[in-house]
């Protein structure tokens, strides 16, 4: 059984195995982020994670030409307990950075619950902000 839902910045998609089920989000784009340098070009990647927890934390590639309107179309893999899917507190972590020279800028953070993501069904269109 496999249930799918798309955001306009991810897509998600599960597949269920006994107790566990792979799950794949995949960070699309963001759009109008707010410009964090004073002079050069953005360069914006995110930083996905499940609970905050560092042992779950990827990277995207740095998109270079994007600047304030970033594209990536990354896949991300978890394995997740299916009983944690019904948890509220579960949620995907997506932070977004450019990256510098000395050291990245913070631009902005979301946190989505993976429970809300499947309560709405197979096919979901959602800007999150």
């Amino acid at each position: 059984m496999k249930k799918q839902a798309q955001h306009k910045s991810h897509k998600i998609q599960a597949t269920y195995f006994d107790g566990v089920q792979k799950f794949e989000i995949i960070i699309v784009s963001a759009d109008n982020l707010p410009d964090v340098r004073s002079f050069g070009r953005m360069k914006v990647y995110a930083e996905v994670s499940i609970n905050r927890e560092p042992d779950t934390s990827r990277l995207t590639t740095v998109d270079t030409d994007g600047e304030t309107n970033p594209r990536w179309n990354f896949p991300l893999e978890y394995m997740i307990e299916e009983a944690s899917l019904r948890n509220p507190r579960l949620v995907v972590g997506l932070k977004l950075n450019s990256e510098r020279t000395l050291r990245e800028r913070y631009i902005g953070e979301v946190n989505i619950s993976v429970k809300g993501l499947f309560d709405y069904g197979p096919r979901v269109e959602n800007v999150l902000t």
